[in-house]
């Protein structure tokens, strides 16, 4: 109480100029602390509503865990560990099939990628001076080993020196199945 009334007292001697801009800057720093508040608060309430959002979408996936459990287990049944490629078994696969198609081709080193239980592997083939017939073979044996093999994007231009034949870069991918540790089987 002796604060208030020493402030009392202070504010009782000063003028009224003073007085009135003593109001405007306690006033100012009550509007500006409010302000800063304010977006505290709607700081707060964006990052709850976000959080809301992302919790209502996780809900939605853990309620149709069964679902996806059943079509995953159904998918999985339907691929055959053995019939997936190693990355040089995929580079010879490949090599095979652009030779039954009569491409002169160039591959690239394949590229793998380890996600979860499987490794996906990219490569390149690059085949030159091909007719048209050659590319739609190539693309009609890749198809055939899908989904073990597939045509990830190609890219077809016309030969420089022989605007007849075409150059055409396929981007091939391909996933193999891993062992899982502790167990004799792959998933």
């Amino acid at each position: 109480m002796r604060i208030l009334t020493q402030l009392k007292t202070y504010f009782d001697r000063i003028t009224t100029r003073e007085k009135l801009l003593l109001n405007i800057f306690v006033w100012i720093c009550i509007f500006t602390w409010l302000t800063f508040g304010l977006s505290r608060c709607q700081a707060v309430r964006k990052d709850l509503s976000q959080s809301s959002n992302t919790l209502k979408y996780q809900q939605l996936w853990l309620d149709n865990e069964a679902s996806i459990s059943t079509d995953l287990e159904e998918n999985l049944s339907r691929l055959k560990p053995e019939n997936t490629f190693t990355s040089s078994q995929l580079v010879g696969k490949v090599d095979r099939f652009a030779r039954q198609s009569g491409l002169k081709h160039e591959i690239s080193s394949p590229k793998t990628e380890s996600k979860g239980i499987f490794e996906i592997h990219t490569l390149n083939v690059t085949a030159k001076q091909a007719s048209i017939d050659k590319l739609i073979a190539f693309d009609n044996t890749l198809k055939e080993a899908f989904p073990y093999i597939a045509l990830e994007k190609i890219k077809v231009t016309s030969n420089k020196s022989n605007p007849g034949l075409l150059d055409a870069r396929f981007t091939i991918i391909s996933f193999e199945l891993k062992n899982l540790p502790n167990t004799d089987k792959t998933i």
